[in-house]
C-alpha cells in the first residue's frame, strides 16, 4: 500500500477560494502565488488517482490567535473529509497552545476521540511570532501525544520550530514519543557540511550529518521526504542517498506536501509523482521500499 504522509487540503474539495482581497487568509497555509491556482483547482482525491496512492495523510494546521482562517485547513475539515472517504484518507489533528483557555491534555483527548491518527503539522505560525520548538507549552504536548499514541509531525525550518539544537533535545527527552521531522532545517542536515545556513544545501554529501546520527541514535524519530526540501536532501548526492535509505529505511516515510508547488518546476508535489518515483528508485529490497512507501507509517500511527 502507497501512503502519502503530508498533504493538505485543497480549497477545490470545498468549492472555495483561497485568495482574500483584505490580504492573506491565514499565515499558516503560506503557498505561493503559483501555488494558490493549484490549490483552486486540483482535488486531492483526482491526485491520489492520478498518481496511484491509495492513501494520504489529511494534516491540518494549527490556529494561532486572532488569524482568519479557511474552513479546510482546521482539524473538523480533515476529519470530515476522512469520515466521507474513509479508504483515501486518514486524518491528523493539532491545536496552538497560544490559544486562550486551553487545557491541553483535553484538546489532544478530543483528537483521540475524533478519531485523529497524529498530531500535526505542527507548524506555528507566522514566523516572525512563532514558537521554539523546545517551548515549555509544546513540551507538554510532545508528552501528551506520546501518551496518547499520537506521532508528532513537525516542520523545521529557520524561523517556525527553531532550532536543530532544540528539537534533537525534545526527541532525546522524550523517547516515548514518535517525532516526524520535515522541513528544511531538517533536510539541511544530510551532509555534516550543512552548506553555510542554507535552506537547500546542495553538492555531493562528503560525510554524514546529523539526520544520520539522529535516526541511528534515536528509535522514535522518523523522517518526511515531502516538499523541496525532502526532495533536493534525498536527491543531490545519488550514491550517499542509497546508504543512507539502507541505514534508515524502517524510519522514511513517502511524504509530498501536496497541494504545494515544486519551485524548480512549477507542477504540483504528489501529482508530478517526484516523490513517489524517488523511493520507487532506491537501490533497495521490494520490502523495504514497501515500508517506506506505507509500511512504516501504517506500524507507528495511532490504531484506529
Amino acid at each position: 500500500m502507497i501512503i502519502d504522509v503530508h498533504t493538505h487540503l485543497t480549497a477545490a474539495v470545498y468549492g472555495t477560494a483561497m485568495d482574500d482581497a483584505a490580504g492573506e487568509p491565514f499565515p499558516a497555509y503560506a503557498f505561493s502565488p503559483t501555488c494558490r491556482r493549484a490549490v483552486n483547482t486540483i482535488p486531492n482525491l483526482r491526485y491520489l488517482d492520478e498518481a496511484g496512492v491509495d492513501m494520504a495523510v489529511l494534516l491540518p494546521l494549527p490556529i494561532p490567535p486572532g488569524a482568519k482562517v479557511p474552513h479546510f485547513v482546521t482539524n473538523e475539515a480533515a476529519q470530515e473529509q476522512a469520515r466521507l472517504h474513509p479508504d483515501r484518507f486518514l486524518p491528523f489533528g493539532v491545536f496552538d497552545p497560544r490559544q486562550p483557555g486551553l487545557t491541553y491534555a483535553d484538546e489532544i483527548a478530543k483528537l483521540v476521540d475524533a478519531g485523529c491518527r497524529g498530531f500535526g503539522e505542527w507548524k506555528p505560525n507566522p514566523p516572525g511570532n512563532s514558537l521554539r520548538v523546545d517551548d515549555p507549552r509544546v513540551q507538554e504536548i510532545y508528552a501528551l501525544c506520546g501518551e496518547a499514541d499520537l506521532p508528532v509531525l513537525l516542520h523545521l525550518d529557520g524561523n517556525i520550530n527553531q532550532d536543530m539544537d532544540g528539537f534533537e533535545r525534545m526527541v532525546r527527552a522524550f523517547p516515548g514519543t514518535r517525532f516526524i521531522a520535515h522541513g528544511p532545517a531538517w533536510w539541511a542536515e544530510m551532509g555534516a557540511d550543512t552548506g553555510g545556513g542554507s535552506a537547500y544545501p546542495s553538492g555531493p554529501i562528503a560525510a554524514p550529518g546529523r539526520c544520520d546520527t539522529l535516526l541511528r541514535e534515536c528509535p522514535n524519530l522518523y523522517a518526511d521526504i515531502s516538499a523541496g526540501s525532502g526532495l533536493r536532501g534525498m536527491s543531490r548526492d545519488a550514491e550517499y542517498t542509497a546508504g543512507f535509505a539502507r541505514r534508515h529505511w524502517q524510519q522514511l516515510l513517502l511524504g509530498t506536501d501536496f497541494p504545494c508547488t515544486n519551485g524548480a518546476t512549477k507542477t504540483t508535489f504528489g501529482v508530478d509523482r517526484s516523490h513517489l518515483e524517488l523511493v520507487q528508485g532506491l537501490d533497495l529490497p521490494a520490502e523495504q521500499r514497501a515500508a517506506i512507501l506505507g509500511g512504516n507509517l501504517l506500524r507507528i500511527l495511532r490504531p484506529a
